[in-house]
């Protein structure tokens, strides 16, 4: 049995120390001597994360192996571009901050902090 965890950045182990040892996915490997894959990735959205569970069941995953998924904040979402003849996905918002009408005065401070929504009309 292998154990695949996905996420966004809690699951790659961003802002640890030591992220491949100190990551939860380091520390399930330690714990259960099983091999264990770190699928997170930092700044990602759900729809990144379930494509990328689905894309590594067909490719990886095998009817034994235990899937772990984090889902990210429920506000960042992927806008899928092409550009020169290549497929990309933007990050949006691709910040820790969810969308809103109010004005960051200061790193880490922000007024008026009412959710506008994504799909708004409104100045973000």
């Amino acid at each position: 049995m292998e154990i695949y965890t996905f996420g966004c950045s809690f699951t790659e182990g961003q802002g640890l120390q030591d992220q491949k040892n100190e990551s939860y996915s380091a520390i399930l490997k330690q714990k259960t001597g099983s091999i264990v894959y770190n699928v997170g990735a930092a700044g990602v959205s759900n729809d990144y994360i379930f494509r990328n569970v689905f894309r590594h069941l067909k490719t990886h995953i095998q009817k034994d192996d235990l899937i772990i998924i984090q889902w990210t904040h429920y506000i960042r979402k992927e806008i899928p571009i092409n550009y020169n003849d290549r497929n990309f996905y933007l990050m949006a918002p691709n910040c820790f901050y969810p969308l809103h009408n109010g004005v960051v005065n200061k790193i880490n401070q922000i007024t008026n902090t009412e959710y506008i929504g994504i799909d708004c009309e409104k100045d973000v």
